[in-house]
């Protein structure tokens, strides 16, 4: 959902588009297909990481933009949750003229904005919180406690395997009914068989339209 506005190397080509009606428009099209074959989309990176220069995989990530600057950035977002949008992964990216948290552990941009202003139904994730752009906050577990209190509803820690044991035992007896509501819809259901997938008529009328964009160019080589 980032747009392609060519100032975070990050995000470079994963962006579907620069401009924010294509971006909704490509990301209603993807969330109606996954919803088919019976899988709930996640949106991200939220609010954006799109005008931060630095990686938040290795770095602290400031966007140093002010609110009213955002609305492009923001606009994807608000036409997917009028459609229904089932979940966000929110960015470990810090937006100072905003807010003094990172947006992943900041209830301002979770709670109000998200939830208050945009209306957010849906589940509220954090970004990979191993990841540099979080680490400036402490310890695996006072992450993971800040970005759940901050209001995501799940928290993820994919490449740090050696913290999940403390970061288990810190939570112990945590309970968030509520959180535990949000996730329980995101369930898959229904959707095609693999076979039944590749024997219909969309898939097939799909492959053929996609074909010619994958297909390399053949190489003329000069005598």
């Amino acid at each position: 959902m980032d747009l392609d506005l060519g100032l975070a190397d990050v995000i470079g080509d994963r962006a579907l588009h620069r401009e924010p009606a294509a971006v909704a428009e490509l990301a209603r099209r993807f969330a109606a297909g996954a919803k088919k074959a019976g899988m709930a989309i996640t949106a991200k990176h939220f609010p954006t990481h799109a005008g931060a220069h630095s990686d938040s995989h290795t770095e602290f990530a400031v966007d140093n933009r002010e609110l009213t600057d955002l609305e492009d950035d923001l606009q994807p977002y608000r036409d997917l949750i009028r459609n229904g949008l089932p979940a966000i992964m929110v960015a470990h990216v810090s937006f100072p003229a905003i807010d003094s948290e990172p947006a992943s552990m900041s209830s301002w941009w979770i709670n109000h904005y998200l939830r208050g202003e945009l209306e957010f139904k849906g589940a509220v994730i954090s970004d990979d919180l191993s990841m540099a752009g979080a680490a400036v906050v402490g310890s695996a577990e006072t992450r993971v406690r800040r970005a759940l209190e901050a209001g995501c509803d799940l928290v993820l820690l994919c490449n740090a395997p050696e913290e999940v044991p403390s970061v288990l035992e810190s939570l112990r007896g945590y309970v968030n009914p509520t959180a535990q509501l949000r996730l329980t819809r995101l369930h898959g259901a229904g959707g095609l068989a693999w076979e039944a997938l590749h024997g219909s008529v969309e898939w097939q009328k799909a492959t053929a339209l996609v074909a010619p964009l994958c297909a390399r160019p053949k190489l003329e080589l000069e005598g």
